[in-house]
């Protein structure tokens, strides 16, 4: 310390004051890109999760009311949550779908995401093929928006953020 002591000493007082200048000015540089600027970012990123998350709770509000309006109106219930309603999957067999199982032939792969929607299952002894090929009852019908926003909703996060991403935040009980 003596040394830089007697090397400082040894400066007129013009690079003296100079030197001190450039020090003062090292230490702010060092506090707002040390302190204030992680600070500020971490600020914003917290304003914009919590504005995303406060967007979220209100779109799965809107969900939730809607189907007990659909509900109260004398709709069909849904068999599960909307979340069985509605599955993304990384991957997997087809589960005795045709289509499905084309797709998978011509990827060669299994490794397909999907997304599944389906409102029920067919009543009693029914054929699900026959059943998934009819067209839609009222009850069914009255469902549909609730079960196609959500399903809008996970695609986009799926296109967004990525398969596990969505799966985590749409595979799950809204209601």
């Amino acid at each position: 310390m003596t040394g830089i002591a007697a090397w400082f000493n040894g400066r007129s007082l013009r690079e003296r004051r100079m030197i001190l200048v450039m020090l003062a000015l090292l230490a702010v540089v060092i506090l707002w890109a040390g302190i204030i600027r992680p600070i500020g970012d971490g600020l914003a990123s917290s304003r914009e999760r919590y504005d995303d998350a406060v967007l979220r709770l209100a779109s799965t509000r809107v969900r939730v009311d809607a189907v007990k309006r659909a509900q109260k109106a004398g709709a069909v219930t849904l068999t599960g949550s909307l979340a069985d309603t509605i599955r993304l999957r990384a991957e997997g067999g087809a589960g005795g779908q045709r289509g499905l199982q084309s797709i998978l032939d011509h990827a060669a792969s299994q490794q397909v995401a999907r997304l599944r929607i389906g409102i029920d299952r067919p009543p009693g002894v029914m054929d699900a093929a026959e059943y998934v090929l009819r067209p839609f009852t009222a009850e069914q019908a009255a469902l549909l928006p609730v079960v196609l926003e959500e399903a809008a909703t996970a695609m986009e996060c799926f296109v967004r953020d990525g398969i596990h991403a969505a799966m985590n935040r749409h595979n799950r009980d809204v209601g």
